[in-house]
């Protein structure tokens, strides 16, 4: 009883006045003198020259997504506009390279690597099994280093017993994990004919990092409150806590537009809430407890007592459509204010990452500890996207947001959804528009293709000008770090958290990690 409390008072913790606060400032849409202030910054944002987007009627090339409804337009214009010869944006999408490039950064954590595999490299026998001892029973994540959306992605629980075939075989299976077909996501913006895209020549790879806990970490599934009921909806609840606490935040301009956290499973597309920063004169940021919180959709209280009280069955109730969207009040309530003592963090973050790495258009995505973990846990950064697919979306405070259990209201829902999907790609496409013309207008510079990388102090071993090879020689391994995993502590500044609690007994990664072989590590 008394942990469910302490969870709960994690969800609760802002308090009445907080809430009060928020409501005030309901009202996420941009108004038009805040899109105008907003895109004044691109004329002084020092903007990477691959990123450059040519003056053409981005409005015209745009419009028809209000008709046909198409979510990804700008996603598509923005994947068409970043053929292979921009080799920056190749070197955007290389996550083995991004993460040593903003372990250079000061002041951003990021999830270690424990071990990175590249295509090309030697995996010896030797080097796999004392990699597979070292990882003997420490839960850890295998994903492509040139992919995105989680594809490829594979979790090994923790109490496993890895042999080093099976960890050879997870490495080569991630790295060659095929892109997808890009052909048709060009389609919608036929400026120019098809060409390679920048993310189609990323170098394959995998790479090996620990788990971040879940929600579900010491039994803290009291954060979503579960119904005793005969119908089958436990489960997809419960799925919500498999999977760490993952905050994307969406930068333009050197300024973050939203927070997206979607929780886990099936119908994580509907089980998500977006949190909107709030700034004051001269773009200062107010208190995160000001930022409006929305779900994609709320089950009403007809809803909720039709399937948990009458046992109809989620299916049945739902109709079909989005069978897995049953985020009540209290629900969106606690995420919302579960995830808000994070924001102002990952928002600063962010926004200094986009601006250390001259992206004008940038997702950075962080992991943030679940209740009973926040004072142990650091914020972490996972990744960065820039050629991504999430969608964000957007309601003015007088749209509902809730579904019921009637077809009609079920259909509503849904018109309401498409209609804040719109909205907030509408918004991104005008900052991106107009900022995009204010440069051009006042003849803006762009830094050279590899200015951001060497500030930050990577270094190529090519002679050639030629940008896929250029590309593919740059290293960014901070300094000090010896190359050959086995020689090195693994102690620097951006994996220090994790390696102290490894080597520390009386540590409380120690104790949750039983049977764990430490040394070395």
């Amino acid at each position: 009883m008394a942990a469910g409390l302490a969870v709960r008072a994690w969800g609760v913790a802002v308090g009445q006045d907080a809430r009060a606060e928020r409501r005030k400032a309901e009202g996420a849409p941009l108004a038009e003198q805040d899109v105008a202030e907003w895109t004044e910054l691109a004329k002084t944002f020092g903007a990477n020259v691959d990123f450059k987007m040519p003056n053409i009627p981005w409005r015209e090339v745009l419009a028809d997504w209000y008709h046909d409804g198409n979510p990804y337009r700008l996603f598509n214009a923005i994947r068409y506009l970043s053929p292979a010869r921009k080799a920056y944006l190749s070197a955007m999408e290389d996550k083995a390279l991004m993460h040593d490039a903003i372990a250079r950064i000061p002041g951003i954590q990021q999830m270690p690597n424990l071990f990175v595999y590249q295509e090309g490299d030697e995996l010896a026998q030797e080097t796999l099994d004392a990699l597979a001892a070292k990882l003997r029973g420490l839960p850890f994540v295998i994903k492509p280093t040139h992919l995105s959306d989680s594809a490829g992605f594979k979790a090994f629980p923790g109490g496993h017993a890895i042999a080093a075939d099976q960890l050879k075989a997870a490495l080569l299976g991630a790295a060659k994990t095929p892109r997808f077909d890009e052909v048709g996501r060009r389609e919608a913006s036929a400026v120019e004919p098809p060409h390679v895209g920048a993310e189609e020549v990323v170098r394959p790879g995998a790479v090996l990092q620990p788990e971040y806990p879940p929600m579900d970490f010491d039994h803290s599934q009291e954060l979503i409150r579960y119904r005793k009921t005969k119908v089958n909806t436990l489960h997809l609840r419960k799925v919500w806590l498999t999977a760490p606490i993952e905050l994307r935040v969406q930068v333009v301009w050197g300024r973050a537009y939203i927070v997206l956290y979607r929780t886990a499973g099936e119908g994580a597309a509907d089980n998500a809430v977006a949190v909107t920063p709030q700034r004051g004169s001269g773009g200062t940021l107010r208190e995160a407890v000001t930022w409006p919180c929305q779900p994609r959709v709320l089950m009403r209280d007809d809803f909720h007592r039709e399937i948990y009280q009458v046992g109809k069955g989620l299916e049945d109730a739902m109709g079909g459509w989005a069978t897995s969207a049953i985020m009540d009040k209290q629900d969106v309530q606690s995420l919302c204010d579960g995830i808000r003592p994070h924001l102002r963090l990952v928002v600063t973050q962010a926004e200094e990452v986009a601006r250390q790495l001259e992206a004008p258009w940038l997702r950075v995505d962080f992991f943030v500890p679940p209740p009973k973990l926040d004072k142990r846990w650091p914020v972490v950064l996972n990744e960065v996207e820039y050629n991504q697919g999430l969608t964000f979306f957007k309601y003015r405070p007088q749209d509902p947001v809730d579904v019921g259990s009637e077809i009609e209201d079920q259909k509503a829902a849904e018109h309401w959804c498409n209609e804040a999907s719109r909205r907030a790609q509408g918004e991104l496409i005008d900052l991106l528009v107009m900022g995009w013309a204010k440069r051009h207008e006042q003849g803006q510079e762009f830094f050279p293709r590899w200015h951001a990388l060497d500030a930050l102090g990577c270094k190529s071993s090519s002679g050639t000008l030629e940008p896929l090879a250029k590309y593919r020689s740059v290293s960014c391994k901070p300094e000090g770090q010896p190359s050959k995993w086995w020689e090195s502590s693994l102690i620097t500044k951006s994996t220090k958290w994790w390696d102290e609690g490894m080597a520390n007994k009386d540590h409380y990664l120690y104790g949750h990690y039983k049977g764990m072989r430490t040394s070395g590590l």
